[in-house]
């Protein structure tokens, strides 16, 4: 007697929010049995376990837990209390992966409570909750998102001398990666910059115009027989980017540029020849990806930091020379910028990126580090960001549209509302959608499976896709 859980779904396509869940419940029996009921029950968790150790000598030690529901589905596939004879069944079901994380019936000023702190979602904030990726972390603390599809069927063995046996259960559970999807494509209009500035002001002296041998020759003579070098600025800027797809062939494109201005003291500068501006030499630069993990239990918190991508290199810039309105920000890169992506191997392999979310207890963020060590002349430099805000958003490709337009959930709709999408706007084909789900049932009904041919002795009740 065996219970399971079969889906059918394109596995190069992955499951996000308004996704179809189709699949069946198979039951196997090698004897005679009385089916009480068959419930399948579709939920999504959030689950957070962190340990605090307190006193140097870890003398007391607290574990802390929460765990939250983000929404739950449940479907009566058979309840007929029949003998069934000895074979293979099967029961279709049918589920839609909500859009967002369903309202939790918590009381206010309840202890079960999430309050909306950044950077977590809250149960009394009027603001949309994106149902999250599916995820496990382990490490200084454990937390972990899954979506999981749960069967119990409730059954009897026959009676022997008209007694009545009392019924037991037989589980079967199987879990789902969802993906999440990028919320904010149809919400906020698009970015016609993705670059955001980042300037570094270095003084840098420039080498004399005309040098006197004679200062070279005799080198005890006093200094101020040689014309000091005047101090320019030299602007280091550098462009990073404010989001990132997660998708093949991604790469970082990370301009960088040096511009010289080319008054001093409020006087302009004759012409400056090469071997008195020479190029800027980037001796070395590091760029980092770091991932945040931020969790909470009641009122204690826990966060980690990881580096996921690093590169290195070094790069040589040529400097071009403006004059001190130059040193306003603007948005275009200049024509001597250098691109480090063609010094570097900057392709972000898609398996190292998660992206961006935020549910009651566990969120994602990213950041990126970049350092640079460089030599202008016979003067050194170095400087670095930090925390450089960067999302990481699934690839989009009109997928939410697609999701909007094979209808919604009414659970739905009030996020829609909340997030600001006109859900009204798309008009969702139903009967092309409920046709192409009952093929697909018949599909995998009809399919042969890895624990024998799923041939209906009895054909299980009507259902209704």
């Amino acid at each position: 007697m065996a219970l399971s859980i079969k889906l059918s779904y394109d596995e190069e396509k992955p499951l996000t929010p308004g996704s179809m869940v189709l699949g069946v419940v198979k039951f196997t029996t090698s004897e005679d049995r009385a089916i009480e009921s068959l419930d399948i029950d579709f939920k999504g968790r959030t689950k957070v376990f962190l340990n605090q150790n307190y006193g140097d000598m870890v003398v007391s030690r607290t574990d802390f837990t929460s765990e939250s529901y983000l929404f739950s589905r449940h479907t009566n596939l058979y309840s007929g209390e029949r003998i069934e004879y000895k074979g293979t069944y099967s029961w279709p079901f049918a589920f839609r992966i909500p859009l967002f994380a369903a309202p939790r019936a918590v009381p206010p000023g309840s202890k079960d409570s999430f309050y909306p702190i950044r950077p977590w979602k809250g149960d009394a904030a009027l603001v949309a909750h994106p149902l999250p990726p599916s995820m496990k972390q382990s490490g200084k603390f454990i937390c972990s998102i899954q979506y999981s599809l749960d069967a119990t069927l409730v059954y009897q063995a026959p009676a022997a001398n008209h007694i009545k046996r009392k019924g037991a259960k037989l589980e079967a559970s199987r879990s789902i990666s969802v993906q999440s999807l990028d919320m904010t494509c149809c919400t906020q209009p698009a970015d016609d910059w993705p670059y955001i500035v980042h300037r570094h002001t270095m003084c840098c002296a420039l080498g004399r115009s005309s040098p006197r041998p004679i200062c070279r020759l005799i080198p005890i003579l006093p200094k101020i027989s040689a014309h000091s070098a005047p101090e320019v600025k030299l602007f280091f800027s550098v462009w990073l980017p404010k989001k990132v797809e997660i998708k093949e062939q991604q790469a970082f494109f990370v301009p960088i540029s040096c511009t010289m201005d080319s008054s001093a003291a409020g006087q302009e500068l004759s012409p400056l020849t090469d071997e008195q501006c020479p190029n800027a030499v980037v001796c070395s630069f590091k760029l980092a990806l770091v991932q945040h993990t931020h969790v909470r239990a009641g009122s204690h918190t826990s966060s980690s930091s990881q580096r996921v991508f690093i590169r290195r290199g070094s790069v040589t810039v040529p400097v071009s020379h403006k004059r001190s309105s130059a040193t306003q920000t603007t948005t275009s890169t200049p024509t001597s910028s250098v691109n480090l992506c063609d010094a570097t191997d900057m392709s972000l392999p898609p398996d190292l990126l998660n992206a961006d979310f935020s549910t009651y207890n566990i969120a994602r963020l990213h950041s990126l580090e970049i350092s640079f060590r460089m030599k202008y002349g016979k003067k050194k430099h170095k400087f670095t960001l930090r925390d450089i805000p960067l999302r990481v958003v699934p690839q989009s490709e009109r997928e939410l549209d697609r999701r909007l337009n094979e209808g919604i959930e009414e659970d739905d709709e009030y996020g829609c509302y909340l997030i600001g999408i006109r859900w009204q706007d798309y008009r969702a084909n139903t009967s092309c959608t409920l046709d192409h789900t009952r093929e697909l049932l018949q599909a995998i009904i009809a399919e042969p499976g890895g624990d024998g041919d799923c041939v209906l002795e009895i054909p299980p009740p009507a259902y209704t896709a």
